[in-house]
């Protein structure tokens, strides 16, 4: 992914400007819903990309503790 690109390919519907992505099939989609999932969630997802050798995609969402009510086993919905 070319550096010029790397902030884009988080954006709606953004598929690249390299011609051979546009053989590949999709809507360009994908990686916003994981931004917004990611954010909502207070975490974010980054990408490092060397043209020419791939990208690697990073996913970080914190961990929060489990309420004190919460007990073990048990399991809460919308947590």
């Amino acid at each position: 992914i070319p550096v010029s690109e790397q902030t884009k390919i988080f954006d709606k519907f953004y598929r690249g400007s390299e011609p051979e992505i546009r053989r590949i099939r999709g809507s360009g989609i994908g990686l916003a819903i994981t931004k917004y999932v990611a954010e909502m969630h207070g975490g974010e997802v980054t990408v490092e990309s060397e043209p020419g050798k791939g990208s690697t995609f990073i996913l970080k969402i914190p961990i929060r503790q489990a309420p004190p009510d919460l007990h073990p086993g048990t399991a809460r919905v919308g947590l």
